[in-house]
């Protein structure tokens, strides 16, 4: 148990000191504020981390070297728990003065000469903001509709007497919803003549989430003459 816990927290340590590397733009000069030249070149091998990801990291190497210490009351063996506790001890020590050393690190700042290529950065991401936007909006709108809501619908087709009616209540009910091609096929089932399942799939096709399954649907018509109706209601061209 001990060399065990012992090993976890060895790994875990090793993970907390490579901190993310902090990356430059291109072509740019890095300085650090408050740091000459003089005393980085003194250093033997200085190196650029990101403070916040390092913090991030120090402080969840923190919480695991407290569970930890909560497990040393496993270890029954006296001389073996002072040992491991004393090794625990001296691994907070230098947590802590890695901490002081991190506060009190130099800021680095990157001076970027070419004002325009930042001006293109900046409306690069401006547009890739706008696409992530736009996508999120089109997967919003695009949402199948809730199983409540298909539930419901359900129970209104089967209430309704005859197939006029059924299809008068699914031509309501298309503009307010979008649907998956198995939620169609729900659907289709409470119609039963074939000219009225190629009516519905015919509707409900511009209203599919996965348009890119529409070929599963051919396989709720039987015939192949109204597995060529449907074609053509959908591609607006006479099927072969």
């Amino acid at each position: 148990m001990p060399r065990r816990l012992l090993l976890a927290l060895t790994a875990l340590f090793s993970l907390a000191l490579a901190g993310p590397a902090l990356a430059a733009p291109p072509d740019a000069e890095l300085t650090a504020v408050g740091l000459s030249p003089a005393a980085v070149r003194s250093m033997s091998d200085p190196v650029v981390v990101d403070r916040a990801g390092l913090q991030v990291q120090l402080d969840a190497l923190t919480n695991d070297l407290a569970t930890f210490e909560r497990m040393l009351d496993l270890v029954r063996d006296r001389r073996e728990r002072k040992a491991l506790g004393d090794q625990l001890a001296a691994i907070g020590d230098r947590l802590a003065v890695l901490r002081t050393e991190l506060r009190a690190g130099a800021p680095a700042r990157f001076d970027r000469p070419d004002r325009r290529s930042d001006r293109r950065a900046d409306r690069r991401r401006d547009r890739d903001r706008r696409d992530r936007h736009d996508r999120r909006r089109h997967d919003d709108e695009m949402h199948a509709a809730t199983g409540a809501q298909l539930a419901a619908l359900s129970e209104s087709l089967r209430q309704a007497s005859f197939r006029k009616d059924k299809m008068r209540v699914l031509r309501l009910a298309v503009p307010q919803h979008y649907f998956s091609t198995a939620q169609v096929k729900q659907l289709v089932e409470h119609f039963s003549f074939s000219s009225d399942k190629v009516e519905v799939l015919a509707l409900l096709h511009p209203r599919l989430t996965d348009p890119e399954n529409t070929h599963t649907l051919f396989a709720l018509l039987p015939h192949a003459s109204d597995r060529r109706k449907l074609e053509e209601r959908i591609t607006g061209t006479p099927a072969p």
